[in-house]
């Protein structure tokens, strides 16, 4: 389906929209829902380490929440965004997806995408920003599942409870991409828009409380 404009409006309306997807049932979104909370449960026993990245050619830091015991690695490549995926495995981005294994402490690497963040969804796809779109990586196979064109540059990933992957633009637009069909969602109307990787969707399975 393909929508049309909606209006500007003014204070108390959002803004406007242009859609660019297919209708999908309740059902299909409860579904979703359903998936992201079970990964949700099952990522709380991770949720007492924190692991951080410096940009650039710098490190990868690791804090155990209990203890406060610190270890640091080299990147392998500089990196901007960063992210845990739901194997444990902790993934830094930038003009490629750069995979660090905790338990063997080994780097694993795939040339994709450009400079900006990466997230995944709590099944097996990590999702990254690529020249005039995104690309969608197994996080298993390190290959490249498929990538999906945006009408511009994206900086900013997150993936929501429903599965739909954001892309931001560090503009006036922000895009809601589905991955199942490749449709999308325009919103306007924002100003200087900018995100790399945020602690939306699955990704809160990460956070916890002191």
């Amino acid at each position: 389906m393909d929508g049309g404009h909606e209006h500007p409006g003014r204070d108390r309306h959002p803004p406007p929209r242009r859609r660019h997807w297919r209708a999908r049932g309740q059902g299909h979104h409860r579904r979703r829902l359903r998936r992201q909370l079970r990964h949700l449960r099952r990522g709380r026993r991770r949720a007492r380490q924190l692991w951080g990245s410096q940009v650039g050619q710098a490190k990868l830091h690791f804090v155990d929440y209990d203890t406060l015991e610190h270890k640091s690695w080299d990147l392998e490549v500089g990196a901007y965004g960063i992210t845990v995926d739901s194997q444990g495995y902790v993934w830094t981005c930038s003009g490629n997806a750069s995979r660090f294994d905790p338990a063997t402490e080994t780097w694993q690497r795939v040339l994709a995408g450009e400079y900006g963040g990466c997230m995944e969804d709590g099944h097996g796809t990590l999702y990254k920003a690529t020249p005039g779109g995104i690309v969608a990586i197994d996080t298993t196979t390190l290959a490249i599942k498929q990538t999906y064109a945006l009408p511009q540059h994206i900086h900013g990933i997150s993936v929501d409870f429903y599965g739909y992957v954001w892309g931001v633009s560090q503009g006036s637009e922000a895009y809601r991409l589905d991955p199942a069909d490749g449709s999308f969602e325009t919103i306007g109307g924002l100003v200087g828009a900018y995100t790399y990787s945020d602690m939306t969707g699955f990704a809160l399975s990460s956070v916890g409380v002191p």
